[in-house]
């Protein structure tokens, strides 16, 4: 998945940034989908493990990767007003990434005590 966001993010920026945007994927999507792997396939087990134990997968999957794509987003938008360029894009997906696991933390939790006290 960590793949497929990155060449996703990176088609955005492309599409957003310059005219030739089609061969710039082109050229860029490998790197673009190893970067986007690595990442995730760091965050996804240390986040599964520590913040998403009682979490459904398929909330797992949909809600971290709609976090990172927003924080991508953002950080394009980012981008123009900041001299670190497109770092911001990369920082952002990942606190996007985070700030969901986080928030299905609190709502798994929440939903696994509301069910043990009506049981």
């Amino acid at each position: 998945m960590g793949a497929v966001l990155g060449v996703v993010a990176f088609a955005f920026m492309a599409m957003a940034g310059e005219r030739d945007w089609l061969d710039t994927i082109r050229m860029f999507w490998l790197a673009a989908a190893l970067f986007g792997a690595g990442i995730g396939g760091v965050l996804a087990p240390i986040s599964a493990w520590s913040l998403m134990r009682h979490v459904p997968l398929w909330r797992a999957i949909v809600e971290t990767s709609v976090g990172t794509t927003l924080g991508v987003i953002a950080g394009y938008f980012c981008a123009y007003f900041s001299r670190w360029g497109m770092l911001w894009p990369i920082a952002l997906g990942v606190l996007g990434f985070l700030l969901a696991a986080i928030r299905l933390r609190i709502t798994a939790r929440r939903s696994g005590a509301t069910a043990a006290h009506t049981a």
